[in-house]
């Protein structure tokens, strides 16, 4: 693209400039994310209980109900995540995946994606919340104003 947005500068991946700007990513008739909002809990003294509640609305989730409370959004345990750009690279994966995502939400697609492994719950049960959470990243895509301030 004009300003190297297919990270190969000002070359089509054949080599020949580009007829027209290029955009990244590719654009389709998927939805896709364009944001994600972050932001740390420090301290948590709670962690137990924060993902007690996390595994419940899950299991909500899962019975089908709609649960007009549920927020859903990506809690990850902080100490894992040694910087943002790690997060961003995960976000990326994450958002590729749409719409054939390999797990039931893209906030648990971020989850995984941060994970090498390739299993899914092992992902989330690791870099997830765990009952010794100190420190907490709680991340949403597209959210608004409203939604991150419910979060915190």
């Amino acid at each position: 693209g004009e300003n190297g947005e297919n990270g190969e500068g000002d070359r089509a991946r054949d080599g020949q400039p580009p007829s027209a700007p290029q955009q990244w990513p590719p654009s389709t008739s998927a939805p896709r994310a364009k944001t994600l909002s972050v932001f740390l809990v420090r301290n948590i003294s709670n962690a137990a209980d924060v993902r007690a509640d996390i595994l419940a609305v899950a299991n909500v989730q899962d019975a089908g109900d709609s649960g007009a409370n549920i927020v859903d959004a990506a809690f990850i345990d902080a100490s894992l995540v040694p910087t943002l750009s790690v997060l961003r690279s995960a976000a990326a994966m994450a958002c590729q995946n749409l719409p054939a995502l390999k797990t039931k939400t893209v906030h648990a697609e971020l989850i995984w994606s941060l994970s090498g492994n390739r299993h899914v719950g092992r992902a989330l049960s690791t870099f997830g919340v765990q009952d010794t959470s100190r420190h907490v990243l709680v991340a949403k895509f597209d959210a608004t104003e409203g939604e991150m301030e419910e979060l915190r």
